[in-house]
C-alpha cells in the first residue's frame, strides 16, 4: 500500500507554538504510513533549534523563497504561483495549512491544483486584539472564502472552534478540535534549583515569577512589566522572600520592553532571557507562570509550566480557559489589566498553599494535553480523509 502523501504548509518556522507543533507531527508521524514533506518560507534570522530540525528533516524541507507573513501583493502572488505548480508536481493527498497567511495562500494553490483533502489549522485566530474594526472583517471575509474549498479546520480549544461558528466562518462539521500536546515528561525536570538559580543570578531565597512568550504585541508585555512594577514596590507583597520576574523569549519588542524596564529601575528585578533552549529547566526553578496575552489560540507554554507544576496567572481570552481551570489550576484575569495582574501574582506570593495546591492541580490537568493523543487525533484524521478522498 503506498504511503499517504502530506505536505505541511507554514509561512516561516520561527520558534513558537505553530512551528513546535509541525515539529511534532513531523517527527511523530508513523513514517512507514506518511510521506511527509514540510514547505515553509525562509526565516531570516533562523534560530539555532529551528536549524537543528531542517537540518534533521533534510530533503523533506521545501523552501518556497516568496512565502513570508507580511503581506507583499508581488510576493504573495508568486507565492501563489509557486505552491500552485509544486502541488501539481508532487500530488500530494492531504494539503495541511498552518496560521492565517499559509493557510490562505496554501488553500487557494492546493485547489486550484486539485488536491484530494485541504486541512487548515489557524492556531489561534486573529478576529481580534491583532487588528482595526475594518481591516479584521476583511480577514474574516477572506477565511470565510477559504473555508469554503477546506475540508477540516482544527481548532485548538472548543472557545476557538466556537468563534469560527461565532462568526460564520464555517459551520459546526467542518470543524474539529485537537488540543495542541507537548511531552510531558520534558517538564517534569530533575534539575537542582538553586544551581540554576545561580547560573543566572538569581539569590536562592528569592520567588520567581516566569512568562516564556515571544516579545510580540500580542503577548502584552507591557501590562505584566507594569504589574510587575507594582508587585516590585507594595508593601503587600509577601515579606519573607524578594521577588525576581524571568522573560524568556526573543521578537521585535525586546529593545522596548528592556527600556520599559530600565525606565522603572527594576533592570535588577526584572530579567529577559532571549531565546532558550532550556526553558524546562526554567519552568523547574520558578514558582509561578504568568502570561499576559491579549489574543491567545490555547498558549503551549501554559501546558509546559502546569506540566512543571506552577500555579498559572493568564488573561482570560480565546481558548486559555479551555486550559486553566479559574480557581484551581491558576487565576484567570482581564486582557489588558496591570491591576489585575498584579492583583492576582500577588496573592500566590502571599499564600504559599493556594500556590503549591494549585501548582499539583495544574500538573495533574496537564496529563490532558499529552503530545501522544495530538498525534493520535491528527492520525484518525488523515486516515479518514485519504479513505474519503
Amino acid at each position: 500500500m503506498p504511503k499517504i502523501k502530506i505536505a505541511q504548509v507554514i509561512t516561516r518556522l520561527d520558534w513558537g507554538g505553530a512551528p513546535d507543533i509541525i515539529r511534532i507531527i513531523s517527527n511523530h508521524l508513523n513514517p512507514e504510513i506518511y510521506d511527509l514533506k514540510l514547505i515553509t518560507g525562509p526565516s531570516k534570522y533562523p534560530s539555532a533549534k529551528t536549524k537543528e530540525f531542517l537540518n534533521k528533516l533534510n530533503d523533506r524541507v521545501i523552501i518556497s523563497p516568496n512565502l513570508q507573513r507580511n503581506i507583499n501583493p508581488l510576493k504573495d502572488g508568486l507565492s501563489l504561483i509557486n505552491l500552485y505548480r509544486l502541488f501539481c508536481r508532487e500530488k500530494f493527498d492531504i494539503v495541511h495549512t498552518h496560521s492565517s497567511k499559509a493557510g490562505f495562500i496554501g488553500r487557494i494553490s492546493a485547489k486550484m491544483a486539485g488536491a484530494p483533502c485541504i486541512i487548515y489549522t489557524p492556531h489561534g485566530h486573529i478576529f481580534y486584539g491583532y487588528f482595526g474594526y475594518w481591516l479584521t472583517q476583511v480577514f474574516i471575509l477572506l477565511e470565510r472564502v477559504s473555508a469554503l474549498i477546506t475540508d477540516k479546520i482544527i481548532a485548538l480549544t472548543g472557545a476557538e472552534a466556537r468563534d469560527y461558528e461565532k462568526f460564520k466562518v464555517a459551520p459546526k462539521e467542518k470543524l474539529l478540535t485537537i488540543h495542541s500536546g507537548i511531552e510531558i515528561k520534558k517538564f517534569e525536570s530533575k534539575v537542582n534549583r538553586m544551581a540554576k538559580r545561580k547560573e543566572i543570578g538569581i539569590p536562592e531565597s528569592n520567588l520567581v515569577v516566569i512568562c516564556v512568550a515571544r516579545l510580540v504585541p500580542i503577548k502584552g508585555h507591557k501590562y505584566l512589566i507594569d504589574a510587575a512594577n507594582s508587585v516590585l514596590s507594595s508593601r503587600v507583597r509577601c515579606t519573607s522572600s524578594e521577588v525576581t520576574f524571568l522573560f524568556a523569549g526573543d521578537g521585535p519588542l525586546k529593545a522596548e520592553l528592556k527600556y520599559q524596564v530600565e525606565r522603572l529601575g527594576l533592570t535588577q528585578k526584572i530579567l529577559f532571557l532571549g531565546e532558550r533552549k532550556d526553558v524546562a529547566e526554567l519552568l523547574a526553578l520558578s514558582d509561578i507562570f504568568a502570561i499576559s496575552s491579549i489574543n491567545e489560540g490555547m498558549c503551549r507554554a501554559i501546558i509546559e509550566a502546569m506540566a512543571a507544576g506552577l500555579p498559572v496567572v493568564a488573561t482570560d481570552v480565546c481558548g486559555i480557559a479551555n486550559v486553566v481551570v479559574n480557581g484551581k489550576t491558576g487565576i484567570l484575569v482581564p486582557p489588558k489589566s496591570s491591576e489585575a495582574l498584579e492583583k492576582a501574582i500577588s496573592l500566590l506570593i502571599n499564600t504559599p498553599i493556594t500556590r503549591h495546591s494549585m501548582g499539583s492541580a495544574g500538573k495533574e490537568r496537564a496529563e490532558k494535553f499529552t503530545l501522544e493523543k495530538m498525534i493520535s487525533k491528527i492520525d484518525q484524521l488523515y486516515t479518514a480523509l485519504k479513505v474519503k478522498s
